[in-house]
């Protein structure tokens, strides 16, 4: 196709950029990310700008918003969350952010009743702004294309070009 690869970098760090470029996440604080797919659920944890923790799991077989979804996700996520903090004994996630393309009724607040800590989704149609988009990676390419070209600790490059220009 006479394409060449500009830049690389794992999918939820161009995620990260793109929900701190519109404000969802925080410099100051910690945040998990719950990111949904057709069958496929991932924890991402973000503070102070990098991502500190991934972990990806298969969503329950059960519908979403079955009140058997709810209990098996929600221990997911304690289970997440559990293991971030002996990791990072200073590190409390201080709020959650579900993204998901379809809606889970009263899921979120279940969660930041059962967390302790503020809850919000974003349907992936409100971060794109188009309600055509049936794939959650759309959103990782569309941060990997918003980052600046300024080298950073925080953006990872590991294209052939990056670690030519690094050495």
């Amino acid at each position: 196709t006479g394409l060449q690869v500009d830049h690389v970098e794992p999918s939820s760090v161009s995620l990260a950029r793109l929900l701190i470029k519109q404000g969802h996440i925080t410099h100051n604080q910690a945040t998990g990310i719950l990111i949904l797919d057709s069958h496929n659920g991932k924890i991402v944890i973000v503070d102070q700008d990098v991502v500190q923790f991934v972990r990806e799991f298969p969503l329950p077989e059960e519908g979403v918003g079955s009140q058997d979804f709810n209990v098996k996700l929600l221990n997911d996520i304690r289970v997440s969350f559990n293991y971030y903090a002996r990791q990072n004994p200073q590190g409390k996630v201080a709020k959650i952010v579900i993204l998901s393309l379809p809606d889970l009724g009263g899921f979120v607040q279940e969660v930041s009743k059962e967390l302790s800590i503020p809850a919000k989704h974003i349907p992936t149609v409100k971060l794109l702004k188009n309600k055509d988009i049936a794939e959650i990676g759309l959103l990782n390419a569309y941060g990997i294309a918003i980052r600046d070209r300024r080298f950073s600790t925080k953006n990872f490059d590991l294209s052939i070009k990056s670690i030519k220009a690094q050495r």
